[in-house]
C-alpha cells in the first residue's frame, strides 16, 4: 500500500468510510484500514460510540464536504502540553464540531521526565493535572480523557507494543494505584482533581466567562441546563488565599487551602 497522505486520507472518509457507513455493521470498517500506516502517517482516529462517529484531525477532509459530513468530532492527544492557540485556532474554525482531548498521561515515553518517580503518590501532583483541564477546557475542549484508570506499584501493567512505540518496561501512571503486595489503595492528586471536574461539571453545562484575576488562582464557570452555576477554583499556592466569587448581585467568600481545587455550586431560582 502506499504511503497515506492527508488527501488519500480524505478519501478514504469520503469514500470507503462512507460506503461502510451505508452498511449494517459500521465496525467492519475497521477490517479496511491498516492501523499501523494510518497511525504513523495520517492523524486519524476511528471511534465508535455510534454508527456516525469518526474523529479526524486532518485539513483535507474537514475542508472537503463530502467527507466532512462523516466527521463527527475533532481529537487531539495533550502529551506535549502546548500549542493551545493552534487547538483553539482549530476550534473557531470548526466551532460546529466538539474538541475532545482523549489521550493524556505521565509516560517516560511519553516525555514524563526520568528524574520523576512513578507512579506519584503525593497529592501536590494534582495542581499539575488541574492545570492541564483548565488550559484544554478554556480552548474549547468539552471532553477530557486519562489515559490510564488503575496501575500497580510498578506504573503497570503495560503494553509491549514496538509498532506503537511501546517497549518493555513501559512504566506510567494511573487514576488509581493498587498495591498487589499490601494491597493498599491510593487515590492519587490527579483523582482528586479530576473528579471535582466529573463529578459536577456534567454533560450538557455549558461554558460560562469569568473575569477577574487573583495571584496563584484560577477560575472556570459553567452554566447547567437547569439555570445552576458551577464554579472550579485552583490555588496552586504553596499559603492559603481568600477569594470572593460573585455572580450578579450575590457574593460568596471562599477561603482556599493551599494547592487545592474547589468546587462553588449555585442553584437555579427556577
Amino acid at each position: 500500500m502506499d504511503d497515506l497522505t492527508e488527501e488519500k486520507v480524505a478519501d478514504v472518509e469520503r469514500d470507503v468510510l462512507a460506503l461502510c457507513m451505508a452498511q449494517e455493521h459500521v465496525a467492519d470498517i475497521v477490517e479496511l484500514l491498516n492501523e499501523e500506516e494510518i497511525e504513523e502517517q495520517a492523524r486519524v482516529l476511528v471511534h465508535l460510540p455510534d454508527e456516525k462517529a469518526i474523529e479526524v484531525l486532518d485539513q483535507p477532509g474537514l475542508n472537503d464536504p463530502a467527507a466532512r459530513k462523516y466527521i463527527s468530532a475533532l481529537p487531539y492527544h495533550g502529551y506535549e502540553d502546548k500549542d493551545f492557540d493552534k487547538i483553539l485556532a482549530m476550534h473557531r474554525q470548526h466551532s460546529d464540531l466538539p474538541l475532545w482531548m482523549t489521550e493524556i498521561c505521565y509516560a517516560y515515553e511519553a516525555g514524563t521526565p526520568r528524574s520523576m518517580p512513578l507512579p506519584r503518590y503525593d497529592f501536590e501532583d494534582g495542581d499539575y493535572w488541574g492545570n492541564q483541564i483548565f488550559n484544554d477546557l478554556e480552548v474549547g475542549t468539552s471532553a477530557w480523557i486519562y489515559w490510564n484508570m488503575i496501575l500497580d506499584e510498578k506504573g503497570g501493567p503495560w503494553s509491549v507494543s514496538p509498532i506503537h512505540g511501546n517497549p518493555d518496561p513501559n512504566v506510567q501512571h494511573p487514576v488509581v494505584i493498587v498495591d498487589r503486595q499490601s494491597k493498599k489503595v491510593t487515590y492519587t492528586g490527579l483523582y482528586y482533581y479530576l473528579a471535582h471536574f466529573s463529578k459536577f461539571v456534567r454533560p450538557g453545562d455549558a461554558r460560562i466567562d469569568t473575569a477577574g484575576t487573583a495571584d496563584g488562582v484560577r477560575v472556570m464557570a459553567f452554566k447547567t441546563p437547569d439555570g445552576g452555576i458551577v464554579a472550579e477554583l485552583i490555588n496552586s499556592k504553596n499559603a492559603p488565599t481568600g477569594v470572593d466569587l460573585q455572580f450578579h448581585d450575590r457574593t460568596l467568600r471562599l477561603d482556599l487551602p493551599a494547592v487545592s481545587i474547589t468546587s462553588a455550586l449555585w442553584k437555579s431560582n427556577n
